[in-house]
C-alpha cells in the first residue's frame, strides 16, 4: 500500500492470526507496539525500529482522521489488536492497555503520498514542543460492518495554527474548509472560530433564539445574547422573525452584567454611499448632511448612511441644547469610518476650527505693533477686557485703559461696546494681542514739568492711602505723593489715615517733579507756617514753658510745647539728686509739666529743657553756708575702693578718701557703713566743679536723733 511502511503492509484478505498471549513470534505490528509499550522509553532495550513505527502510525492516524469522509468507508472492518490483548494485572500489561489504539493497516484507508513527508516531519519530536496528547482508543469491532464510519473529531491542536478546537459532538456534519474558517475568523475579528467580545457599533449575523412581545432574543456569538427590542425597531419586522432565522443586526448598546445587549436591524449596505464616504474620509472632504434625530451622546446625521455626530463635535464650545439642531442641514467631515461594522463618525467642530484658524491668520497678518485696530468688547474681567478683532481676541489690561486710576474695568468698558485701540504687543505664534486705550490720548506726563513747578501749589483729591503716605490725583493720569513726614510739622502722626481720608480735597506744595520716572513729590505741612521760624523770639533761654510729655526714653523725655515744636528734658536735668534715676520714675507719657528753656538751636530744630532748674541750685546754697574746716554730720550713701561718698544735703555729696579715714581698729572689717551717719570735716571745696573733700574723725556713728536734726537743717 502506497504511503505505508513496507514492514507494516498486510494483505487485506489475510486470515486473522492466532491469538498470542504476549505477541512474541508474530509479525503483527500492533503486537510489536504493545511490546514496545511494555518497555520504558528510556530503557536501552527499547528498539528504535518500534519507536519509529509508532510515530509513523500515530501521524498516519492524524492524517486519516482528517482526510477520511463518510463517502469513503473502509473496505474491511476487523477487530483491532487491542481487542486481542490478554487480560493481565502486570504493570506492563496495564501500561499497554492504557496506550492509544493503533490503526489497523488493513482496515485504515491509505494516506495520500504527498502527506508522508509532512507526517514524518510532524511526528518527529522536538525539544521546543511537547508531544500531542494521545487520542482515546477506538474499537472498530463495535461499529456496524455496513455503516460508514462517523467523521472523526478534530484533534485538540488543529492542523492550521490559530484555529480553535471544534467539538464534533454537536452533530454539525457540514464542516467548514480551511478557507471558510479563515474568512469567518477575519469577518468576526476574532481568532479562529471563537466569537470575540461585543463592541458598540459591531455588525453581526445572529440567529433568532426566541420571539416575544418585547422583542427577539438573538444569538450574536458574543459572551451574552442580544435583544432586538420592539420599541427601538419596527414592531412588525420583529414579530415576523422565527426561531432559528438568521438576521443581520448592529450592537447599539452593551448591557450591564447579566443584561442583554441592545440590537437594531442592520440596514442594507449602500455600496455607492460607502464608496463616497471612504473617498471623503481619505480626502478629508466636507460633506453636507441632515440631522435626523438625537441619540445618546450626540446626534444622528444622514450623509448617505446614518453617521454619529458626538455632542462635543457639534460646535466650538459644548452645546447643551442639541435638540435645536434636529432637521438642520450642516457641513461635517468624516473623522472615523468602519465599513465592516457600519460605523461613521463625523465632526462639525473640526471644520469650524479650520475656519477660525484661517480667519485668525488673516487678521494676524494685518496687525502690526503700533497700529490702530477696531473691535468689539466681548468680556470684561477684574484685570481687563477682551476685545474681538474679527477672529482674534485682544486684551486691554486695566492699567492700559486710562492714564487715571481705575479700580474696576467695568467703570470704562461694557460688553458689546465698539472701541479703537492701539496694538502695544504682538505674539503671532500664540495669537496674542495686547491693546491700549490710553495710548490713543496724549500723555499728560510729557507736559508735567512745564505745568507743575517746584515750590508751586496744586489742588487735588486723595486717591489712595498707604502706610508711608498719601497719593493725590492732581489731574487725570497725574498723581503726586505726600510722604508721611511731609503731612504735618508734628512728629506725633502714626498713620496717614489719622489725618486724611480717600476722596478728600486738599492743597499741597510741589517739592520735586520727575517726568521720566512719572513722579511728583508733594508736601502738605509746608502749606502752613514753619513753627521753628522765629522760635527764639517766642521762647527765650531761661523762660519757663508748659507742655505735654509726648514720649519717655531711657535718656530723657520729649515735651511738646506747641504744634511742631518738641523739647528734650535730659535725665540729668530732671532732678538735683547726684545719683541718676530712671526718667519713667519722674515723669509719665501724656503728663503736662513745666520746664525751663535751657538752649535753642533753630537750624537743627533742637530745644533743651530742664525740670530741676525750677528749684534753687543746692550747690550754690551749700557753698554760701559752709566753709573749709567746718564739721558736719553726713550719711554714707555708697562705698568705693578709693573711699566713701557722703550725702551732706539733698543733692549735695562729698567724698571722703580712704586716706582721710582713721586707722582700722583690731578686729574691725570696715571703717564706715552705708546708711550710717558720721562726723565729717570739710577739708576742700571746688565751687566750679561742685566738689567737696571730707575727712572722717571717728568711726563711731552719731545718734539717730542727731542725724535726723542734721538732715532737716541740711534740707533747709
Amino acid at each position: 500500500m502506497t504511503g505505508q511502511p513496507e514492514e507494516l503492509h498486510t494483505p487485506q484478505n489475510a486470515e486473522e492470526p492466532p491469538e498470542q498471549p504476549s505477541g512474541e513470534g508474530t509479525g503483527d505490528p500492533s503486537a510489536q507496539m504493545v511490546e514496545a509499550a511494555e518497555v520504558p522509553a528510556d530503557s536501552p532495550k527499547a528498539a528504535p525500529k518500534h519507536a519509529d513505527a509508532a510515530a509513523e502510525l500515530a501521524a498516519a492516524e492524524e492524517v486519516t482522521s482528517v482526510t477520511a469522509t463518510p463517502q469513503d468507508p473502509p473496505t474491511n472492518l476487523a477487530p483491532t489488536t487491542t481487542d486481542r490483548l490478554p487480560t493481565t494485572t502486570s504493570p506492563a500489561a496495564a501500561a499497554a492497555a492504557q496506550a492509544p489504539a493503533l490503526p489497523n493497516p488493513v482496515t485504515s484507508p491509505p494516506a495520500p503520498p504527498v502527506a508522508r513527508a509532512q507526517v514524518e516531519a510532524e511526528a518527529t519530536p522536538t525539544k521546543a514542543s511537547a508531544p500531542a496528547p494521545p487520542a482515546p482508543p477506538v474499537s472498530a469491532a463495535s461499529a456496524p460492518a455496513t455503516a460508514p464510519a462517523a467523521p472523526p473529531a478534530l484533534p485538540s491542536e488543529g492542523l492550521v495554527p490559530g484555529l480553535p478546537e471544534v467539538d464534533a459532538t454537536e452533530g454539525d456534519e457540514d464542516e467548514l474548509d480551511l478557507a471558510e474558517q479563515a474568512a469567518l475568523a477575519e469577518f468576526e475579528g476574532g481568532v479562529g472560530l471563537a466569537a470575540p467580545s461585543l463592541n458598540e457599533g459591531d455588525r453581526r449575523e445572529g440567529v433568532v433564539v426566541s420571539v416575544s412581545d418585547d422583542g427577539a432574543v438573538i444569538d450574536v456569538g458574543g459572551k451574552t445574547e442580544g435583544l432586538l427590542s420592539s420599541r427601538e425597531n419596527p414592531p412588525d419586522a420583529v414579530a415576523a422573525l422565527t426561531p432559528g432565522q438568521e438576521v443581520d443586526v448592529i450592537v447599539a448598546r452593551l448591557g450591564e452584567l447579566g443584561e442583554f445587549a441592545q440590537l437594531v436591524f442592520a440596514r442594507e449596505e449602500n455600496s455607492e454611499a460607502w464608496d463616497a464616504l471612504e473617498a471623503a474620509f481619505r480626502d478629508r472632504a466636507t460633506l453636507t448632511g441632515k440631522v435626523t434625530e438625537r441619540v445618546k451622546g450626540g446626534l444622528s446625521v444622514e450623509v448617505g448612511v446614518a453617521a454619529f455626530l458626538p455632542g462635543s463635535q457639534v460646535a466650538l464650545r459644548a452645546d447643551h441644547n442639541l435638540d435645536e439642531w434636529i432637521g438642520k442641514d450642516i457641513e461635517v467631515r468624516v473623522v472615523k469610518l468602519s465599513r465592516r461594522r457600519g460605523n461613521v463618525v463625523v465632526s462639525r467642530r473640526e471644520l469650524l476650527e479650520e475656519e477660525l484658524k484661517a480667519a485668525r491668520d488673516a487678521v494676524m497678518a494685518q496687525i502690526e505693533v503700533g497700529g490702530v485696530v477696531k473691535g468689539v468688547v466681548k468680556n470684561v474681567t477684574s484685570y481687563g477686557a477682551f476685545v474681538d478683532l474679527g477672529g482674534v481676541d485682544g486684551l486691554v489690561h486695566v492699567t492700559d485703559i486710562s492714564y487715571g486710576r481705575i479700580k474696576d474695568p467695568t467703570e470704562a468698558l461694557t460688553p458689546g461696546q465698539e472701541i479703537e485701540a492701539k496694538v502695544i504687543k504682538l505674539d503671532r505664534e500664540r495669537s496674542r494681542v495686547s491693546l491700549s486705550l490710553k495710548d490713543m490720548l496724549p500723555d499728560p506726563w510729557q507736559t508735567a514739568a512745564e505745568t507743575y513747578s517746584e515750590g508751586g501749589r496744586v489742588s487735588g483729591k486723595v486717591a489712595s492711602i498707604t502706610d508711608y503716605g498719601v497719593f493725590v490725583e492732581i489731574e487725570e493720569g497725574v498723581e503726586g505723593l505726600i510722604h508721611i513726614t511731609e503731612m504735618t510739622w508734628s512728629k506725633r502722626l502714626k498713620h496717614p489715615n489719622k489725618m486724611l481720608s480717600v476722596g478728600q480735597d486738599l492743597e499741597a506744595m510741589v517739592l520735586k517733579v520727575q517726568p521720566a520716572q512719572r513722579r511728583i513729590s508733594l508736601s502738605l505741612r509746608r502749606t502752613a507756617p514753619d513753627p521753628w521760624d522765629g522760635i527764639e523770639a517766642r521762647f527765650q533761654t531761661g523762660s519757663i514753658v508748659e507742655g505735654r510729655v509726648r514720649n519717655v526714653t531711657t535718656y530723657g523725655a520729649f515735651v511738646e510745647i506747641e504744634e511742631g515744636v518738641d523739647g528734650l528734658v535730659h535725665v540729668s536735668d530732671m532732678s538735683w539728686d547726684s545719683q541718676p534715676r530712671n526718667p519713667k520714675d519722674l515723669v509719665k507719657k501724656g503728663q503736662t509739666i513745666k520746664a525751663v528753656v535751657l538752649s535753642i538751636d533753630p537750624d537743627e530744630r533742637r530745644l533743651s529743657l530742664g525740670i530741676k532748674q525750677l528749684e534753687p541750685d543746692v550747690w550754690e546754697k551749700f557753698f554760701a553756708i559752709h566753709t573749709v574746716g567746718e564739721t558736719l554730720v553726713g550719711r554714707v550713701s555708697r562705698l568705693a575702693k578709693f573711699g566713701a561718698f557722703v550725702e551732706l544735703a539733698p543733692g549735695v555729696e562729698g567724698l571722703c578718701h580712704r586716706s582721710e579715714m582713721p586707722p582700722k581698729e583690731a578686729g574691725r572689717k570696715q571703717s564706715v557703713r552705708v546708711g550710717e551717719s558720721y562726723y565729717f570735716e570739710i577739708i576742700k571745696v571746688d565751687e566750679l566743679d561742685r566738689r567737696v573733700g571730707l575727712r572722717c574723725s571717728s568711726y563711731d556713728p552719731v545718734a539717730p536723733e542727731v542725724a535726723a536734726v542734721a538732715a532737716v537743717e541740711g534740707a533747709e
